[in-house]
């Protein structure tokens, strides 16, 4: 049988992710943090560049070469870890099919050495319904939580999932 909530409305409480969490969608997610083929160093040989990281929760490489006035070569390569305190990774299909009954998770990780509840909302929309399952457990200091959402793929065509959670005085979305 359909599932089809006998109520559609937000799980955020009210008008659906209200502004606060929408400007804190991650959006910029990008295999290049930063690039540039052109920076000079000063009479010391140092460089300092300012720049604001992508969205993405990953290792990026930090890859420098450089070239002195003798045409000279030489390169370094180090990690740069891009993380939160607490963020959210969602574990869902690429793709659903009209009619698809589904279940997934989404994972909370806590870097921090607190523990508590995460408060936890998932919204869909052109045709995608679903239900996020109130977490049961609290989130533990360096630990992760499975967040469990169900839903339905009630239209074809392009949908979207909106993901949100808070724990302490952290949040993701």
């Amino acid at each position: 049988t359909p599932f089809y909530p006998s109520k559609i409305e937000p799980l955020t409480g009210g008008g659906g992710l209200n502004a606060e969490v929408m400007s804190k969608l991650r959006r910029r997610f990008e295999a290049v943090a930063y690039f540039n083929p052109s920076l000079r160093t000063d009479a010391q040989g140092r460089a300092q560049v300012i720049f604001t990281l992508p969205d993405n929760m990953t290792t990026f490489r930090v890859y420098a070469v450089v070239q002195d006035r003798g045409s000279r070569f030489a390169s370094v390569e180090r990690p740069l870890l891009a993380t939160k305190d607490f963020y959210l990774e969602p574990g869902l299909p690429g793709f659903f099919t009209q009619g698809d009954q589904f279940k997934f998770q989404v994972a909370a990780f806590n870097a921090t050495g607190d523990t508590g509840p995460v408060k936890f909302s998932a919204v869909g929309d052109g045709g995608l319904f679903l239900l996020a399952a109130e977490p049961k457990d609290p989130l533990k200091p360096k630990g992760s939580l499975k967040l469990d959402v169900t839903g339905q793929a009630a239209a074809g065509g392009l949908a979207g999932a909106r993901f949100a959670a808070q724990f302490q005085n952290q949040s993701d979305a």
